[in-house]
């Protein structure tokens, strides 16, 4: 049973339990209320564990072997042992100063939007594995993802300062478009092995 149906268990259960409680109050059916009771109590505590013991995508759940046993990009899963979870995107902020003659040409700031777009080589690279218990690694996975990223976005800036020099206005579509290709074409490549791409330059600007 996944933990979105046990929620559609769950809660008809608790409200049930709350209305049966008032009605037996009202009308002082004494066995009705002990029984609401504990079924509201019941409910609750079932609410905790499930709180506690399942994890939002993206997840992976590992075997004793530390082999990945199953993947969710969206959907709770059961983490009562072995499993770690990351975030599913980020935005990363980038700054460089283009290599120029042109004394008027300023620092240049940009944020991309990067996905996990292939779960599976993501955890297979450098998603990280739970070592004892549960652990679901939620920070530690997007620190390590948003490093993995500025690395890149670093190598890019030095590789391609020159060209980035004439990226001067923010407003105009078209170097808001082109700016976004040489970003996809050049660091996309890099990102693949670790299941990550960018998906959008989200802004830039000149400073």
């Amino acid at each position: 049973m996944s933990p979105t149906t046990f929620q559609w268990i769950v809660a008809p259960l608790c409200i049930l339990s709350i209305v049966v409680l008032v009605y037996s109050n009202m009308n002082k059916l004494k066995t009705l209320k002990v029984v609401s009771a504990y079924g509201l109590v019941l409910s609750l505590i079932c609410a905790g564990f499930l709180m506690v013991f399942s994890a939002h995508g993206p997840v992976a759940v590992f075997d004793n072997n530390l082999r990945i046993e199953k993947l969710s990009m969206k959907e709770p899963v059961w983490c009562l042992d072995k499993c770690s979870s990351t975030v599913r995107f980020m935005n990363v902020v980038s700054k460089v100063s283009p290599i120029t003659n042109n004394p008027k040409v300023r620092r240049l700031s940009y944020t991309v939007r990067v996905e996990i777009v292939d779960l599976h080589d993501y955890f297979n690279s450098i998603g990280l594995k739970p070592k004892h218990g549960t652990n679901s690694l939620f920070t530690e996975n997007a620190v390590i993802f948003q490093r993995t990223v500025e690395y890149e976005l670093y190598e890019f800036n030095n590789t391609h300062s020159k060209e980035l020099a004439a990226f001067y206005n923010p407003l105009d579509r078209k170097q808001t478009a082109d700016l976004a290709a040489l970003l996809k074409q050049h660091i996309n490549p890099k990102l693949v092995n670790s299941g990550l791409a960018i998906i959008e330059l989200v802004s830039w600007q000149v400073e």
